[in-house]
Protein backbone atom coordinates (compact mmCIF):
# COMPACT_ATOMS: atom_id res chain seq x y z
CA UNK A 1 0.00 0.00 0.00
CA UNK A 2 1.50 3.28 -0.90
CA UNK A 3 2.16 5.83 1.91
CA UNK A 4 -0.65 8.53 2.06
CA UNK A 5 0.76 11.86 1.85
CA UNK A 6 0.24 12.94 5.16
CA UNK A 7 2.65 10.35 6.76
CA UNK A 8 5.17 11.11 4.08
CA UNK A 9 5.43 14.77 5.23
CA UNK A 10 4.75 14.22 8.70
CA UNK A 11 8.22 15.08 10.28
CA UNK A 12 8.93 17.88 7.75
CA UNK A 13 9.92 21.24 9.17
CA UNK A 14 7.67 23.90 7.85
CA UNK A 15 8.30 28.11 7.39
CA UNK A 16 6.62 30.32 9.62
CA UNK A 17 3.31 31.48 8.58
CA UNK A 18 3.35 34.57 7.40
CA UNK A 19 0.95 37.73 8.46
CA UNK A 20 -0.92 40.41 7.38
CA UNK A 21 -3.02 42.16 4.46
CA UNK A 22 -1.21 41.26 1.74
CA UNK A 23 -1.40 37.16 2.75
CA UNK A 24 -5.30 37.50 3.11
CA UNK A 25 -7.69 34.63 2.49
CA UNK A 26 -8.17 34.44 -1.88
CA UNK A 27 -9.07 31.24 -2.58
CA UNK A 28 -10.23 31.70 -6.21
CA UNK A 29 -7.57 32.66 -9.02
CA UNK A 30 -8.20 36.34 -10.76
CA UNK A 31 -5.18 35.03 -13.50
CA UNK A 32 -6.59 35.08 -16.90
CA UNK A 33 -7.38 32.28 -18.66
CA UNK A 34 -7.62 30.01 -16.02
CA UNK A 35 -10.80 28.26 -17.58
CA UNK A 36 -8.88 27.68 -20.77
CA UNK A 37 -6.77 25.76 -18.86
CA UNK A 38 -8.97 23.78 -16.80
CA UNK A 39 -10.30 22.75 -20.32
CA UNK A 40 -7.04 21.87 -21.49
CA UNK A 41 -6.62 20.05 -18.05
CA UNK A 42 -9.83 17.99 -18.36
CA UNK A 43 -8.37 15.82 -21.62
CA UNK A 44 -5.08 15.58 -21.33
CA UNK A 45 -3.75 12.21 -20.31
CA UNK A 46 -2.58 12.09 -16.43
CA UNK A 47 1.48 11.79 -16.66
CA UNK A 48 2.04 11.56 -12.68
CA UNK A 49 -0.26 10.08 -9.57
CA UNK A 50 0.62 13.75 -8.05
CA UNK A 51 -0.37 17.29 -8.47
CA UNK A 52 1.00 19.99 -6.20
CA UNK A 53 -0.02 23.82 -6.36
CA UNK A 54 0.10 26.83 -4.26
CA UNK A 55 -2.75 29.18 -2.67
CA UNK A 56 -6.33 28.44 -2.79
CA UNK A 57 -8.94 26.52 -4.91
CA UNK A 58 -7.54 26.50 -7.92
CA UNK A 59 -5.23 23.60 -7.57
CA UNK A 60 -8.13 21.44 -6.31
CA UNK A 61 -9.97 22.77 -9.63
CA UNK A 62 -7.10 21.20 -11.81
CA UNK A 63 -7.46 17.73 -9.88
CA UNK A 64 -10.74 17.08 -9.60
CA UNK A 65 -10.97 17.77 -13.49
CA UNK A 66 -7.94 15.51 -14.51
CA UNK A 67 -9.00 12.07 -16.35
CA UNK A 68 -9.14 8.62 -14.80
CA UNK A 69 -9.46 5.24 -15.54
CA UNK A 70 -9.69 2.38 -13.73
CA UNK A 71 -6.06 1.80 -13.88
CA UNK A 72 -5.10 4.90 -13.37
CA UNK A 73 -5.79 7.78 -11.33
CA UNK A 74 -4.49 10.84 -9.97
CA UNK A 75 -3.86 9.87 -5.86
CA UNK A 76 -2.56 12.86 -4.09
CA UNK A 77 -2.73 16.99 -4.09
CA UNK A 78 -0.22 19.25 -2.11
CA UNK A 79 -1.67 22.08 -1.25
CA UNK A 80 1.50 25.03 -0.42
CA UNK A 81 1.33 28.33 0.67
CA UNK A 82 3.07 30.91 2.95
CA UNK A 83 0.17 32.70 4.46
CA UNK A 84 -0.49 31.95 7.97
CA UNK A 85 -4.63 32.64 7.17
CA UNK A 86 -4.42 30.45 4.24
CA UNK A 87 -3.07 27.33 6.32
CA UNK A 88 -5.95 28.52 9.01
CA UNK A 89 -8.55 27.67 6.35
CA UNK A 90 -6.94 25.05 4.90
CA UNK A 91 -6.23 22.52 7.14
CA UNK A 92 -9.87 22.86 8.72
CA UNK A 93 -11.13 22.67 5.19
CA UNK A 94 -9.13 19.61 4.58
CA UNK A 95 -10.84 18.49 7.63
CA UNK A 96 -14.82 19.30 6.82
CA UNK A 97 -14.25 17.47 4.03
CA UNK A 98 -13.60 14.01 5.04
CA UNK A 99 -16.41 14.46 7.15
CA UNK A 100 -19.04 16.38 4.95
CA UNK A 101 -22.20 14.46 3.60
CA UNK A 102 -22.71 17.10 0.03
CA UNK A 103 -20.77 19.83 -2.21
CA UNK A 104 -23.61 21.47 -0.77
CA UNK A 105 -22.69 21.18 2.92
CA UNK A 106 -18.84 22.01 1.39
CA UNK A 107 -20.03 25.45 0.18
CA UNK A 108 -22.12 26.63 3.21
CA UNK A 109 -18.63 25.90 5.53
CA UNK A 110 -17.12 28.09 3.21
CA UNK A 111 -19.46 30.82 3.32
CA UNK A 112 -20.14 30.49 7.19
CA UNK A 113 -15.77 30.17 7.71
CA UNK A 114 -15.41 33.39 5.76
CA UNK A 115 -18.29 35.52 6.80
CA UNK A 116 -18.05 34.70 10.21
CA UNK A 117 -13.92 34.79 10.63
CA UNK A 118 -13.65 38.22 8.02
CA UNK A 119 -11.97 40.18 10.69
CA UNK A 120 -9.60 37.28 10.89
CA UNK A 121 -8.78 36.86 7.07
CA UNK A 122 -8.52 40.54 5.79
CA UNK A 123 -7.97 42.70 8.26
CA UNK A 124 -5.45 45.22 7.58
CA UNK A 125 -6.62 45.58 4.16
CA UNK A 126 -7.68 48.70 2.38
CA UNK A 127 -11.06 47.71 2.77
CA UNK A 128 -13.45 46.63 5.65
CA UNK A 129 -12.83 42.93 6.24
CA UNK A 130 -16.80 43.01 6.19
CA UNK A 131 -17.42 44.16 2.65
CA UNK A 132 -14.33 42.03 1.37
CA UNK A 133 -15.49 38.65 2.67
CA UNK A 134 -19.16 39.70 1.36
CA UNK A 135 -18.10 40.43 -1.99
CA UNK A 136 -15.82 36.91 -1.89
CA UNK A 137 -18.45 34.89 -1.11
CA UNK A 138 -19.86 36.45 -4.00
CA UNK A 139 -17.16 35.38 -6.40
CA UNK A 140 -17.21 32.43 -4.73
CA UNK A 141 -20.93 31.40 -5.83
CA UNK A 142 -20.07 32.90 -9.31
CA UNK A 143 -17.64 30.17 -9.35
CA UNK A 144 -20.18 27.37 -8.35
CA UNK A 145 -22.47 28.09 -11.95
CA UNK A 146 -22.30 27.16 -15.15
CA UNK A 147 -19.28 28.43 -17.67
CA UNK A 148 -19.67 25.72 -20.16
CA UNK A 149 -16.16 24.19 -19.05
CA UNK A 150 -16.65 21.39 -21.35
CA UNK A 151 -17.84 23.19 -24.21
CA UNK A 152 -15.27 22.45 -26.09
CA UNK A 153 -16.00 18.56 -26.20
CA UNK A 154 -19.64 17.30 -27.47
CA UNK A 155 -19.06 14.59 -25.13
CA UNK A 156 -18.38 16.63 -22.19
CA UNK A 157 -20.86 17.89 -19.77
CA UNK A 158 -20.83 21.57 -19.43
CA UNK A 159 -18.94 22.25 -16.08
CA UNK A 160 -18.58 25.14 -14.02
CA UNK A 161 -15.20 26.03 -12.95
CA UNK A 162 -15.11 24.93 -9.21
CA UNK A 163 -14.70 21.77 -7.94
CA UNK A 164 -17.57 22.23 -5.62
CA UNK A 165 -20.11 22.45 -7.88
CA UNK A 166 -20.09 18.90 -9.39
CA UNK A 167 -20.94 15.42 -7.49
CA UNK A 168 -18.25 14.12 -9.35
CA UNK A 169 -15.42 16.43 -8.34
CA UNK A 170 -16.48 16.88 -4.64
CA UNK A 171 -16.02 12.97 -4.28
CA UNK A 172 -13.29 12.37 -5.90
CA UNK A 173 -11.48 15.31 -3.83
CA UNK A 174 -13.33 13.65 -0.46
CA UNK A 175 -11.77 10.75 -1.53
CA UNK A 176 -8.52 11.70 -1.71
CA UNK A 177 -8.85 13.87 1.70
CA UNK A 178 -10.09 10.79 3.61
CA UNK A 179 -7.34 8.42 2.21
CA UNK A 180 -4.57 11.30 3.80
CA UNK A 181 -3.69 12.61 0.14
CA UNK A 182 -4.88 16.21 0.40
CA UNK A 183 -2.63 18.47 2.32
CA UNK A 184 -1.82 21.29 3.45
CA UNK A 185 1.75 22.50 3.83
CA UNK A 186 3.25 25.80 4.77
CA UNK A 187 6.27 26.25 2.66
CA UNK A 188 8.06 30.08 1.19
CA UNK A 189 9.35 28.75 -2.09
CA UNK A 190 12.25 31.51 -1.19
CA UNK A 191 13.34 29.97 2.06
CA UNK A 192 15.56 27.16 0.08
CA UNK A 193 16.47 24.89 2.95
CA UNK A 194 13.13 24.13 3.49
CA UNK A 195 11.72 24.27 -0.13
CA UNK A 196 14.86 21.69 -0.58
CA UNK A 197 13.46 19.11 2.22
CA UNK A 198 10.05 19.87 0.64
CA UNK A 199 10.98 18.59 -2.69
CA UNK A 200 13.62 15.92 -1.87
CA UNK A 201 10.30 14.24 0.26
CA UNK A 202 7.86 15.27 -3.08
CA UNK A 203 10.50 13.42 -4.88
CA UNK A 204 9.33 10.38 -3.53
CA UNK A 205 5.80 10.40 -5.87
CA UNK A 206 7.91 12.14 -8.53
CA UNK A 207 7.43 13.12 -11.30
CA UNK A 208 3.88 15.21 -10.94
CA UNK A 209 1.04 14.87 -13.13
CA UNK A 210 0.77 18.93 -12.64
CA UNK A 211 2.79 21.76 -10.90
CA UNK A 212 0.45 25.27 -10.31
CA UNK A 213 3.13 27.69 -9.11
CA UNK A 214 1.14 30.85 -10.01
CA UNK A 215 3.65 33.73 -9.91
CA UNK A 216 5.01 32.80 -6.27
CA UNK A 217 8.30 33.06 -7.50
CA UNK A 218 8.00 36.63 -7.28
CA UNK A 219 7.88 36.80 -3.40
CA UNK A 220 10.72 38.73 -1.84
CA UNK A 221 14.00 38.02 -2.98
CA UNK A 222 13.66 34.84 -5.11
CA UNK A 223 14.37 34.71 -8.65
CA UNK A 224 12.22 32.10 -10.95
CA UNK A 225 15.74 30.44 -11.98
CA UNK A 226 16.77 29.57 -8.72
CA UNK A 227 13.02 28.24 -8.05
CA UNK A 228 12.88 26.29 -11.53
CA UNK A 229 15.92 24.56 -10.86
CA UNK A 230 14.88 23.19 -7.55
CA UNK A 231 10.68 22.43 -8.67
CA UNK A 232 13.00 20.63 -11.78
CA UNK A 233 13.54 17.99 -9.57
CA UNK A 234 10.00 16.59 -9.52
CA UNK A 235 8.82 18.21 -12.83
CA UNK A 236 9.69 15.61 -15.05
CA UNK A 237 9.72 16.58 -18.96
CA UNK A 238 5.75 15.57 -19.62
CA UNK A 239 4.63 17.58 -15.85
CA UNK A 240 1.53 19.86 -16.78
CA UNK A 241 3.01 22.88 -15.31
CA UNK A 242 0.99 26.19 -15.03
CA UNK A 243 2.91 29.58 -14.09
CA UNK A 244 1.96 33.25 -14.87
CA UNK A 245 3.71 36.08 -17.13
CA UNK A 246 3.75 38.49 -13.70
CA UNK A 247 7.16 38.49 -13.85
CA UNK A 248 7.94 40.91 -16.52
CA UNK A 249 8.53 44.09 -15.61
CA UNK A 250 7.49 45.97 -18.69
CA UNK A 251 3.63 44.70 -20.09
CA UNK A 252 3.08 42.68 -17.52
CA UNK A 253 1.02 39.94 -17.84
CA UNK A 254 -1.38 38.38 -15.04
CA UNK A 255 -1.94 35.23 -17.84
CA UNK A 256 -1.62 31.24 -17.07
CA UNK A 257 0.61 29.34 -19.14
CA UNK A 258 0.05 25.59 -19.67
CA UNK A 259 3.18 23.77 -20.83
CA UNK A 260 5.78 20.86 -20.52
CA UNK A 261 9.46 21.37 -20.17
CA UNK A 262 10.08 18.57 -22.17
CA UNK A 263 14.12 18.60 -22.34
CA UNK A 264 14.48 22.22 -22.01
CA UNK A 265 15.19 23.38 -18.27
CA UNK A 266 12.56 24.77 -16.13
CA UNK A 267 13.94 27.86 -16.23
CA UNK A 268 14.15 28.46 -19.66
CA UNK A 269 10.60 28.21 -20.75
CA UNK A 270 9.38 30.20 -17.19
CA UNK A 271 11.27 33.17 -18.48
CA UNK A 272 9.90 33.39 -21.58
CA UNK A 273 6.65 35.43 -22.68
CA UNK A 274 3.79 33.41 -24.57
CA UNK A 275 4.65 34.84 -27.86
CA UNK A 276 7.82 33.12 -27.64
CA UNK A 277 6.50 29.86 -26.07
CA UNK A 278 4.42 29.99 -29.61
CA UNK A 279 8.31 30.02 -31.54
CA UNK A 280 9.57 27.70 -28.70
CA UNK A 281 7.27 25.20 -28.67
CA UNK A 282 7.94 23.38 -32.28
CA UNK A 283 11.27 23.23 -31.83
CA UNK A 284 11.06 20.37 -29.40
CA UNK A 285 12.44 21.87 -26.24
CA UNK A 286 9.42 22.45 -24.77
CA UNK A 287 5.68 22.21 -25.35
CA UNK A 288 3.15 24.88 -24.53
CA UNK A 289 -0.48 24.79 -24.92
CA UNK A 290 -1.94 27.77 -26.54
CA UNK A 291 -5.08 29.48 -25.70
CA UNK A 292 -7.63 27.72 -27.97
Amino acid sequence: MTLPLKEMFRLLPEDPALDGPDFGLYLLTNEGQSLDTLRQMQHNPLTGQIGMGVSGFFTLDIAAVRPETEENKLEGVVLVDCSLRVRHFMRAMIERLKISPSRLDMQEFVRFEILSNAKFYYEGALEPADLIAKNYIERFDHSLQDCALGSLSRTSPHLSSSWLSDVTRFEKMKRLANLGNIIFLCIDFNQKPVLTKFLSTLEKRAPLDFAYISNIYLDRLSTFKSVANQLQTVVGPNTYFIDTERFYPVNAKNNQRLQQRKVAPLYSIMEKSCEEMDLFGPNGLARFFPKK
